[in-house]
């Protein structure tokens, strides 16, 4: 390390030519970076949900529809209300993204009069009086395929569904068209919303890029004021700036470089490096200034080597945990949550480099500090030393407390859930929700169960005994708490039909038990103008159930899908398929999905640490007491989750890898520092006074930049992301805590060979400021 130092510290304007340029080189890609929304493109192409919506979507065209709810103060049987739907849906039908359009206006209605049966568009002319409106009314509301599902039964509600090409890649300028329709058309007691994936998957995207523009400068503003209070000096402040900046602008650089998206696992990943590199600058720019208090007996060359040498072996420790923490998230299934894992670990790379090259050359150019602050004084260092004596005093209290706290807060663990839902992650208070809040309010639920029935013949789904299994299993899904009060099918056309067909008799709301009867039905119904949509192909082989519902999260998803899968088992012939589909069966899948890896890659974190630490310090003793803190501080916030009902979302799956990485640098600092001073011959008394008092400070103000940092999330758009802070700051806090007083107190007791070993007799030094050689530690 001293001959490359010292290469980098006389060449320094060379060095520092190169980093500027491959930073003006990187800057320029980021602008090509992308945002990937989809949750459902996160799952492999092999998983079987993806398959089954990739194969829905083949035979009956997009899962992912529209819902335009437009909601009025009173009624929405209105002549001017009903005029501005059906101009809304004329514009809607014009969008050449849009393959089908069917609201209060456009949807076919099954009615009967005079003994005739009719399949009509619902408003072939508009009502123009109070008369012709009631008149509509009793039409469209005598269609029960239609209440529930395109008009609420309070009538304050209609909904308009909107089916996009399936074959439409960019639905973001689609949204932003139905969008601008919509506001179009809204007026004074008449408000209109745009639900479903599409938009919601637009508004996350926009709140990714919100987030990106204001979390990150704000998250550098607060941590550079934090760093000034800490060193009250120009270059304590300039260089964390430069190392954080530079260490971003190149891992986000190559990502856009390397065609990597940002999702909704990594798009905060900018923060996290900020938050990452400070680190490595506030450790090494504190042992500077340690340095620079003996600046008379060393000159400025050896004094920034010395620098970089004594920072070298606990910094590399600390890099080599954290990317092998970040790295056991190349493990998960999920190819979003491989990428940020892999970048991150990249990035703390970048940091390190950086570190030992941009900080010396910068140092190197710089004037020795005009004034020298005794870091090793004060009233800091002093009440720092005296809690240091209070844990060791107490050290078996703190122990025993520290096994009573990891009990409490590991047996909450259990209950636990997790929820992979793009509502959850965006929270109710988000504007993208509004449509979803409108859809329940209405229509008694904004998520959609989609069953795909296969019977795998040619009009197998005109025979009754299979539109009989349907209707046991509509009202089977009807029977669920649930249930949100719509549900469309082959099976209701076919009721319906027999209804209307027998001048309208109510007793006739039933399958025909004559199958010449149900495939006449069906027939006439195609041949007037009825549309299937999704309720059946062409061939009557096969059909969609869609039932509208109030899942507020995935464990619901699963959990209602292994209830109908198990009952449709109970109803159907062996020979027909049923199967769910749909971007809610993706998001159930989701958490399926990163569940198990989420253990995994945790174990992994862990134990790679555990080894590192081991083989470094040469200790299986000083690996175990280096993870403590983090099993503590990874329980504690799996525990803290728990009691206060957070689910696990898409954000926070990854907290058990990224403690690992983010926290396991105090403890390594802390031990590397102890062991140093034991090497020196004090006591195990005197080397934890000494290690408090100057890593110590560096260690304290790390965690507080990084918590202050950390807790700008709480301004972020998302619920998952605020919550995601409040983990990261527990995180923060916890580790901070294990490293000043579970691993002090374990070394204290414990008394381990690999310190005790090393040490060597000399005399004890004043323990008031450390000397010069001391500061080189």
């Amino acid at each position: 390390m001293r001959k490359f130092t010292g290469w980098i510290v006389d060449h320094a304007w060379l060095s520092l030519s190169v980093i500027v340029a491959l930073t003006v080189a990187f800057l320029f890609f980021i602008p090509k970076l992308e945002l990937q929304t989809d949750f459902g493109k996160y799952l492999p192409d092999g998983d079987r949900s993806v398959r089954l919506m990739r194969n829905a979507e083949r035979i009956f065209g997009s899962q992912e529809f529209f819902m335009v709810v437009v909601e009025t103060r009173d009624s929405i049987f209105d002549v001017t209300t009903i005029a501005e739907i059906h101009a809304m849906e004329l514009a809607f039908g014009d969008l050449r993204e849009i393959d089908q359009v069917i609201g209060p206006t456009t949807a076919t209605v099954i009615s009967a009069a005079n003994n005739r049966l009719t399949i009509e568009k619902a408003a072939e002319l508009l009502p123009t009086t109070a008369t012709e409106v009631e008149v509509y009314r009793q039409k469209v509301l005598g269609d029960r395929n239609l209440r529930g599902y395109i008009f609420a039964t309070n009538e304050r509600a209609a909904g308009v569904i909107l089916k996009p090409s399936p074959y439409l890649d960019d639905t973001a300028t689609l949204v932003a068209a139905v969008d601008e329709i919509a506001r179009a058309h809204e007026r004074d007691g008449l408000k209109v919303y745009v639900g479903g994936i599409a938009p919601l998957r637009s508004a996350i995207g926009d709140s990714m890029m919100r987030d990106m523009l204001v979390l990150t400068p704000l998250v550098l503003l607060v941590m550079e004021i934090l760093v000034f209070l800490a060193f009250r000096t120009g270059r304590g402040v300039a260089l964390p700036f430069l190392l954080m900046t530079f260490t971003t602008i190149w891992t986000v650089g190559l990502m856009a470089l390397a065609g990597v998206p940002l999702t909704a696992f990594s798009f905060f990943m900018p923060v996290m490096l900020i938050a990452a590199s400070k680190a490595y600058a506030i450790f090494t720019v504190n042992r500077y200034y340690e340095e620079a208090e003996h600046a008379d007996r060393l000159p400025r060359r050896e004094m920034v080597i010395q620098t970089m040498q004594d920072m070298a072996k606990p910094l590399s420790m600390d890099a080599l945990a954290e990317v092998t923490g970040f790295l056991s998230l190349l493990a998960a299934s999920l190819w979003p949550q491989q990428t940020f894992g892999l970048f991150i670990a990249i990035g703390i790379a970048f940091t390190l480099l950086l570190n030992f090259v941009l900080l010396p050359a910068i140092l190197a150019l710089l004037p020795l500090p005009k004034r020298h602050r005794d870091y090793g004084r004060g009233w800091l260092p002093n009440a720092l030393v005296h809690f240091g004596r209070l844990i060791s005093r107490r050290r078996i209290v703190v122990l025993a407390l520290s096994v009573v706290v990891l009990g409490a807060f590991a047996i909450a663990i259990p209950r636990l859930v997790v929820d992979t839902s793009p509502g959850e992650y965006l929270g109710d208070d988000h504007s993208a929700m509004d449509a979803m809040h409108a859809l329940d309010r209405n229509f008694g639920g904004s998520s959609q169960l989609s069953i795909h029935v296969s019977t795998g013949r040619t009009n197998g789904l005109k025979e009754p005994g299979i539109l009989k299994a349907v209707v046991a299993l509509q009202e089977f899904v009807q029977a669920q708490p649930e249930y949100g009060g719509s549900i469309t099918s082959l099976a209701n056309v076919m009721r319906e039909m027999n209804q209307k067909f027998h001048a309208d008799d109510p007793g006739f709301y039933v399958i025909p038990d004559d199958p010449k009867l149900a495939a006449q039905l069906l027939t006439l119904f195609t041949f007037s103008g009825g549309e299937l949509w999704n309720m059946a192909t062409p061939d009557f082989s096969q059909g969609e159930v869609v039932a509208r519902t109030s899942l507020n999260g995935t464990a619901q998803i699963i959990d209602l899908a292994n209830r109908v899968r198990d009952y449709a088992n109970t109803v159907f012939p062996p020979e027909v398929s049923i199967e769910f589909v749909g971007a809610e069966q993706a998001w159930g899948s989701l958490a399926q999905e990163t569940v198990p890896n989420t253990a995994l890659t945790l174990a992994i974190a862990l134990v790679a640490a555990l080894l590192i630490v081991t083989l470094l310090l040469r200790s299986i003793v000083a690996g175990l007491i280096a993870v403590s803190p983090m099993i503590l501080t990874i329980v504690i916030n799996l525990g803290t989750m728990s009691y206060l009902n957070m689910p696990l979302d898409l954000a926070s799956l990854m907290i058990g890898s990224i403690t690992v990485g983010v926290g396991i640098d105090y403890t390594i600092n802390f031990i590397v520092r102890w062991k140093t001073e034991m090497a020196r011959g004090r006591t195990i008394e005197e080397t934890h006074e000494m290690t408090m008092r100057t890593m110590a400070r560096g260690i304290l103000f790390n965690a507080l930049t990084l918590t202050a940092g950390f807790a700008m999330f709480y301004f972020s758009a998302f619920k998952g992301l605020r919550n995601f802070g409040l983990l990261i700051n527990l995180t923060m806090i916890w580790s901070f805590f294990g490293s000043f007083i579970v691993v002090p107190a374990l070394l204290l007791a414990l008394k381990p060979r690999f310190l005790i070993g090393k040490t060597k007799s000399a005399p004890p030094a004043d323990l008031s400021t450390p000397t010069s050689q001391e500061v080189r530690s």
